[in-house]
């Protein structure tokens, strides 16, 4: 009788636990699907990949690679305008960084530049940046005497595209569909009066190629937000007397 009574009760406690088990994990479930990531609330551009340029051979063996980390900020570039007008700034005014790293096979030396973001625009799956370059450096697979400098570049802003076509596949080679784009390598390129072609050291913001180069591995994301509306205050202001 008393083994028959402890059964019993173990089943009684079981179901019990059983029972507040499934309560618990139904409110559990009922608070996470009310839980809801958040959204950006800009639009951004984030990774970092190696791509390919596709009018080289194929026996190219440079590697090439960008990384963005760039997002959004509204109005806070101040600007003037022709006539001293002056405005706070435009709906494509960006902060964040670029980096471009290259590995010069033949010369065996890798070069860096590090450019500070200054302009962003999207659309659904495409964004074009421009970045000033603050820095750059070189470094030689096997140091020289003679060492190596970095790309002639601080002080000039260059652009950059980026198509995110979706999942980059765990950053496995050859598996990602994004593709880059940038504003030199026979883009931005003009024709002086002596009909001589050469390439500014400057683009204007948020000005990019399409982005034509095929990603190799990494991956970028891109996320889309319209452009802003200017309050009154963002728009422009006459010239101070």
């Amino acid at each position: 009788m008393i083994v028959k009574r402890a059964r019993k009760a173990a089943v009684l406690v079981l179901g019990a636990g059983v029972a507040a088990a499934a309560v618990v994990t139904a409110t559990t479930g009922a608070v996470q699907a009310k839980i809801k990531p958040n959204k950006p609330k800009v639009a951004g551009v984030t990774g970092s990949g190696e791509f390919r340029m596709t009018f080289l051979p194929k026996d190219d063996k440079d590697r090439r690679f960008f990384t963005f980390d760039v997002r959004q900020a509204p109005f806070t570039h101040h600007r003037v305008l022709p006539g001293g007008a002056t405005i706070t700034g435009s709906p494509n005014d960006a902060t964040g960084t670029v980096k471009i790293k290259h590995h010069f096979a033949p010369g065996k030396r890798t070069f860096y530049a590090i450019g500070r973001a200054d302009s962003l625009i999207t659309s659904p799956g495409y964004a074009t940046i421009t970045a000033e370059i603050v820095k750059t450096w070189c470094v030689e697979d096997t140091p020289t005497p003679e060492g190596c400098e970095g790309p002639p570049w601080v002080g000039m802003t260059k652009g950059f595209s980026v198509y995110d076509a979706g999942r980059d596949h765990g950053g496995k080679p050859g598996r990602s569909k994004d593709r880059i784009g940038m504003s030199w390598e026979y883009a931005n390129m003009l024709v002086n009066p002596q009909g001589e072609t050469y390439e500014p050291e400057q683009v204007g913001t948020a000005m990019a190629p399409a982005p034509f180069s095929p990603v190799l591995s990494g991956g970028f994301t891109v996320v889309h937000k319209d452009l802003v509306v200017p309050s009154k205050a963002d728009m422009p202001q006459p010239p101070q007397q």
